[in-house]
């Protein structure tokens, strides 16, 4: 594993903190896994530039900032071959729900509250880990649910495949099975619902500019809200597409490196949620149900 993504380097931390050792993120993450290396790398350009943010103060997106002001060129290089080299998974299962877990913040993902009970789903995604535990201890091998509204992945797959005269069918520029086209446009098949509804909200509003953002942007124009979450939706349960890169990469396993020294792995998973939940403000009223901060009347 490189050094960028098990360790980290001067003042930008560890990929695989938040993108996991085997890419595949989590819900407030974006999945780098089975991504052109080009793209990776251009990204890493483009927030180093500015022409990436968040259209909610606060979110995650925000703490690419300094690891792309203090990466270097090469750095980022080996971490993106890196990730592009890992093969796809089934990391997020989908189900369309009525009623989900009750909910409460931990860092930027809402997990179950340990008291238990159901709520209303609304027009919402739910993204939920398997195993909370694992998950705040790295564990890459420990995926995620993700709940969306009864009859959202219909509506999605109408929307995707041909535009619904609202917007243009995905596989335009997105290529045959959504599987990416020429290195820098990415596959966008089989990953989190919630990260990918971002993505599309963040161009609407504007706060994710430079390549390829002027077409996305006239492509996610007309969308509502609920729109995005029913592409979004869809898009999860299609297959990942795999890179075409062949070096061989470690199975998934917990990544432990970036813990702080002396504590048992527990404690520092514990550790890690809080000094997260310190650097970022996270926002809970007045934001897009697709955030990972939603509006109070969306949890009623």
């Amino acid at each position: 594993m490189p050094a960028p993504v098990a360790h980290g380097g001067v003042n930008y931390r560890a990929c695989a903190e938040c993108h996991l050792a085997n890419g595949r993120g989590k819900p407030d993450t974006a999945a780098l896994n089975a991504l052109p290396a080009a793209y990776i790398e251009q990204q890493m350009e483009e927030f180093r530039n500015g022409r990436r943010d968040a259209s909610v103060p606060g979110m995650s997106v925000r703490s690419m900032l300094p690891v792309a002001a203090n990466i270097s060129p090469a750095e980022a290089k080996d971490a993106a071959e890196y990730f592009a080299s890992i093969p796809p998974a089934k990391w997020v299962q989908v189900i369309e729900a009525d009623v989900v877990p009750k909910t409460e913040l931990a860092g930027y993902r809402f997990i179950a509250i340990a008291e238990g009970g159901t709520e209303p789903i609304g027009n919402r995604i739910v993204e939920l880990p398997v195993d909370a535990n694992r998950t705040s201890m790295r564990d890459a091998s420990s995926g995620f649910i993700a709940y969306v509204p009864k009859g959202s992945i219909a509506k999605g797959k109408i929307l995707v495949e041909t535009g619904g005269d609202k917007t243009t069918a995905c596989a335009t520029c997105h290529g045959t099975g959504l599987h990416g086209t020429g290195g820098l446009v990415p596959p966008i098949a089989g990953r989190s619902p919630s990260a990918i509804g971002r993505q599309l909200y963040d161009f609407k509003t504007g706060a994710r500019d430079g390549s390829n953002a002027a077409l996305m942007k006239g492509t996610v124009a007309a969308l509502t809200d609920e729109d995005i979450l029913n592409i979004v939706s869809y898009l999860t349960t299609l297959p990942q597409y795999s890179s075409d890169l062949k070096r061989k990469v470690e199975s998934a396993r917990p990544v432990h490196c970036s813990l702080p020294i002396g504590m048992d792995r527990a404690q520092g998973a514990v550790r890690r949620e809080e000094m997260c939940a310190e650097s970022y403000e996270v926002i809970r009223v007045n934001t897009p149900p697709l955030y990972h901060a939603y509006p109070e009347s969306a949890s009623k």
